[in-house]
């Protein structure tokens, strides 16, 4: 037998006492013991079954009412509420606790709420005037939330001063209440998961509940991360789109010897004149061979080898099909792609040359005015000259 490190031996004399306390228990109480445990593996595993459904692609709202009907079914709750953390919305539009002027329950942060999003058991409904909107601070729920308590547990629902209706309790015979704070490590309070019982809360019951709501406070942390990940990428597709200046999104290839077109703005597709499911996925020599000649593809490849961004001042394209005078910003993602934004500057060039044209035709007209000025009077002191010389 191997060597055994000293806290492997505590752990195992452990084991072993605790053991041996089983073995001097009478029968019935062993045999209680061991169905508790088995009840706990198996609850356990429907707990992982439960977790496991989870991880399929659905809207958050139907993955936190499969939550508490899980908790409703495991754990013989009368019911099971969710509420998360989310904007009043409802504080002008009849909140009754908006309205509330005075007493524990006014709410005092507008900004924000709790919103009652998932209901299962005794309760299915989520627009109850009372309960679809806490505010924090306020009832069990909003103590829970506002951090004032990481999670509540009672198991004299119908006595304990922390619980709001006592009466109400004692009609349906509830015994025990149990709130958890939905909250990731080191991160903000997200949520409260909660729910109501006509049995005592086992410890071990409280333990696994604790635990379902860390998985519940991941799962809605990951769907508030998608949310604004996919917010962003509209706001980005919306600027893309929307922008006056032409973007191209590039890959190099071959080591910078070539450079792929992943991606083009609607604005690229009218100044470039081209349509962009025709153009994806294609060389830039192809696309537009004219490139070298403009340096636009020597600008390419240096952005790619250094990362620096370049930007390339007036130059005229040329291609046999399109011809025109752009400007062009050209720097690097993070990713790697090269990114070439551009403007048609063709009408402010044109207008440009027009007048610099303009301007060379009124010296040459200055000139040749000032010329002919100047010739008259040579011409008229010639004259003057003639007639001196014809009175002598």
């Amino acid at each position: 037998m191997a060597d055994k490190t000293k806290e492997e031996l505590i752990e195992e004399i452990a084991l072993l006492q605790k053991r041996i306390v089983e073995l001097e228990l009478p029968d019935s109480d062993r045999k209680r013991m061991e169905n508790d445990h088995m009840e706990t593996i198996t609850r356990q595993s429907q707990i992982n079954m439960l977790q496991q459904s989870l991880l399929v692609q659905a809207p958050l709202g139907n993955k936190l009412k499969a939550v508490t009907d899980g908790i409703v079914r495991l754990f013989n709750a009368d019911f099971c509420r969710i509420w998360l953390i989310r904007p009043g919305d409802l504080c002008e539009q009849g909140c009754i606790h908006a309205e509330a002027k005075e007493g524990p329950h006014v709410c005092i942060y507008r900004d924000r709420c709790l919103h009652l999003l998932a209901s299962s058991g005794r309760y299915t409904h989520i627009d109850g005037n009372v309960h679809r909107r806490v505010p924090f601070g306020c009832y069990k729920i909003g103590r829970i939330a506002s951090g004032e308590d990481h999670k509540f547990l009672t198991n004299d629902a119908q006595n304990d001063p922390r619980v709001h209706n006592h009466e109400w309790a004692r009609e349906l015979g509830l015994v025990s209440f149990g709130g958890y704070q939905l909250r990731v490590s080191d991160g903000e309070t997200l949520g409260v998961l909660a729910l109501f019982s006509k049995h005592p809360i086992t410890l071990v019951e409280d333990a696994m509940l604790d635990g379902i709501s860390s998985s519940v406070a991941l799962l809605v942390q990951q769907a508030i991360t998608e949310k604004r990940q996919s917010e962003s990428h509209e706001q980005f597709r919306e600027l893309f789109n929307n922008m006056s200046s032409g973007v191209v999104v590039y890959r190099a290839q071959n080591e910078g010897e070539d450079f792929i077109l992943l991606n083009m703005n609607q604005a690229g597709e009218r100044i470039s004149k081209v349509n962009r499911e025709h153009v994806v996925g294609k060389s830039v020599l192809e696309l537009f061979p004219g490139v070298v000649k403009m340096g636009l593809f020597e600008v390419l490849q240096k952005v790619w080898k250094t990362g620096k961004p370049q930007h390339q001042a007036a130059v005229f394209y040329e291609d046999g099909r399109l011809s025109q005078w752009v400007e062009n910003d050209v720097y690097r993602l993070h990713s790697g792609e090269i990114v070439a934004v551009y403007t048609d500057i063709t009408e402010r060039e044109e207008t440009k040359e027009k007048e610099r044209k303009h301007l060379q035709e009124l010296e040459v007209f200055y000139r040749a005015s000032v010329g002919r000025e100047e010739r008259i009077i040579e011409l008229k002191k010639e004259i003057e000259q003639l007639k001196k010389e014809l009175g002598k």
